[in-house]
């Protein structure tokens, strides 16, 4: 930590998020989801942002940092929401389960990815919407950075190829987890961080 400057208030908000998901019920509305993911993708970015440029980031950076984790953030989440919802940190929200008809108590029953697969389905196309506009507004804002903060924010060149795997035909989004062959991976990565954008 001295090496970099570093704080210890991202990696306390980063544990302390982490350790809610072992003890928290389904976050009841999309504010707590957001909140949830700033507290945990957001600090990490906050944190190679501070590795890679030796300053810890200011106010100004906090919408860039917020907006990077919801659209990576929610993209995790939705690709791997089998496990999800066996062992916390679900990205649907009581509220969206509410609206669609299904109830929070169902997502520990075993019957829940046959009876209620269209419903939550419905719902992460909602959430990869929402991922899509976060996206858009990390894009914009990292282009304000110089190249080497910009490396902060690879990761972000997974979302779209992360979102397009949960579209492909045949996928079952409760049953398998979305995956991206690791060729692609390096290549995307690789790409992104040639040309400094997502």
């Amino acid at each position: 930590m001295q090496q970099f400057n570093l704080t210890p208030e991202p990696f306390e908000r980063y544990l302390d998020a982490r350790g809610e998901e072992l003890t928290r019920d389904i976050p009841p509305d999309d504010d707590a989801v957001e909140t949830h993911l700033s507290d945990t993708e957001g600090s990490l970015f906050a944190l190679g942002f501070a590795v890679l440029t030796r300053a810890n980031p200011d106010t100004s950076l906090e919408p860039l940092v917020h907006s990077a984790a919801i659209a990576y953030g929610l993209t995790r989440g939705l690709g791997r929401l089998p496990h999800a919802l066996r062992h916390g940190g679900t990205v649907l929200s009581a509220a969206r389960l509410e609206q669609a008809g299904v109830r929070a108590g169902a997502l520990a029953q075993e019957a829940f990815a046959e009876e209620n697969a269209l419903a939550v389905d419905n719902i992460a196309r909602g959430l990869e919407v929402r991922a899509r506009e976060a996206l858009d507004s990390a894009r914009q804002a990292v282009q304000l950075l110089d190249s080497q903060a910009v490396s902060a924010f690879l990761p972000l060149a997974m979302v779209e190829p992360y979102l397009s795997a949960q579209n492909r035909s045949g996928y079952r989004r409760l049953e398998g987890m979305a995956d991206v062959t690791p060729l692609a991976r390096a290549w995307r990565l690789w790409r992104a961080s040639r040309r400094r954008r997502f």
